[in-house]
């Protein structure tokens, strides 16, 4: 579980496979139509200035949503209806990014530099906390069920309910919306054979 907790550093940017080309190119307009398609489903940007259509900006939106989804439930099956909340949550967490882009500064005739300011959530850390803390209650309670001779869930039933338990913990994390201190990356936009695009490198 404690792995969950650094999913949200997936690069955004590299899921936006998104290109511009254009003689007066706007690299900080750039950044920011990519981010701001990515984290909160708003191609108005992107669309402006012609790198995509709606249909295929949404489309890498929830590829984006969907990557961490399958990575958080790649262990297990779990019903239809709780794989859709986790895939709620990480659009609610999607949707609370903070970020600001910079002015952009010309390295060389292929590459710009641009700077982002972000303020990630703070969420998996405590949501990791509260789930170990309430997980030793449930588990407890099963083996006091099961010493007594009562029913406990079955194994399948156990892992959905680790699951939920994490989601709800996640949630209640989230509905804080405590942010880290603000960080600087500086975000290198590059020509590659006439195309100006994202360095895959780069993570925000």
């Amino acid at each position: 579980m404690k792995k969950i907790a650094s999913l949200i550093v997936v690069s955004i940017l590299m899921l936006c496979s998104l290109t511009a080309c254009a003689e007066k190119f706007d690299a900080s307009g750039y950044v920011k139509a990519v981010l701001d398609n990515g984290y909160y489903n708003d191609s108005t940007g992107i669309m402006a200035m012609g790198l995509s259509t709606a249909e295929d900006a949404e489309d890498v939106y929830n590829k984006g949503v969907e990557s961490l989804v399958d990575i958080a439930l790649s262990t297990i099956t779990v019903s239809a209806e709780l794989e859709e909340e986790y895939r709620q949550f990480y659009k609610d967490l999607f949707a609370g990014a903070k970020y600001s882009v910079g002015e952009a500064v010309e390295v060389d005739e292929n590459t710009f530099e641009v700077p982002v300011t972000c303020e990630k959530l703070n969420v998996f850390a405590g949501a990791n906390a509260s789930y170990e803390a309430e997980l030793q209650i449930l588990v407890a309670a099963w083996t006091e069920a099961a010493l007594a001779g009562e029913e406990v869930p079955s194994d399948e039933e156990k892992y959905e309910q680790f699951f939920v338990l994490y989601k709800d913990c996640l949630n209640a994390e989230l509905a804080k919306g405590v942010y880290d201190a603000p960080v600087t990356v500086n975000v290198k936009v590059e020509n590659v054979d006439g195309i100006w695009t994202l360095n895959a490198d780069d993570r925000l």
